[in-house]
């Protein structure tokens, strides 16, 4: 599996936004909800698989959904920052950073208990590697 590294912006849409990775692959970012964004990947301009499996207020029909159907979906206003080497989009209650190499960062808003609103928080971003899991001897009794 190649990891997908250099992106550029493809196109901006009123409810999503199209990046163009490494020259043929397209990373489409959809605003479907306050906080709920959808994020697509097409191999070679072209989907994997046709049906999606999510469909708001209803079940989802047996054959499936068709991956760019927004039908159902509030779609609200978002707002699209381009800062240097990132890509950023933004509803009231969501936010998703696109960087250079490829890679997405997300944040929320928070309201703590006395109702006042708190910045957006960001994850921290990944240093390299996925961390493992150290193995523990079966003599060693689990952690809790």
């Amino acid at each position: 599996m190649k990891t997908l590294k250099h992106w550029s912006l493809h196109q901006q849409l009123e409810h999503h936004v199209e990046l163009t990775v490494d020259g043929q692959h397209t990373l489409c970012l959809y605003v479907l909800e306050e906080n709920l964004f959808r994020v697509l990947l097409k191999r070679r301009a072209s989907w994997r698989w046709i049906a999606r499996s999510i469909a708001p207020q209803q079940d989802v029909p047996w054959e499936g959904r068709a991956r760019d159907d927004l039908s159902g979906f509030s779609l609200p206003a978002r707002q699209l920052t381009r800062e240097g080497d990132t890509l950023t989009i933004a509803t009231r209650q969501l936010r998703v950073t696109v960087h250079q190499p490829l890679w997405l960062g997300g944040a929320i808003a928070t309201r703590p208990a006395n109702g006042s609103r708190l910045p957006m928080t960001v994850r921290p971003a990944p240093t390299g590697e996925c961390p493992r899991r150290r193995r523990r001897p079966l003599s060693e009794p689990p952690q809790r």
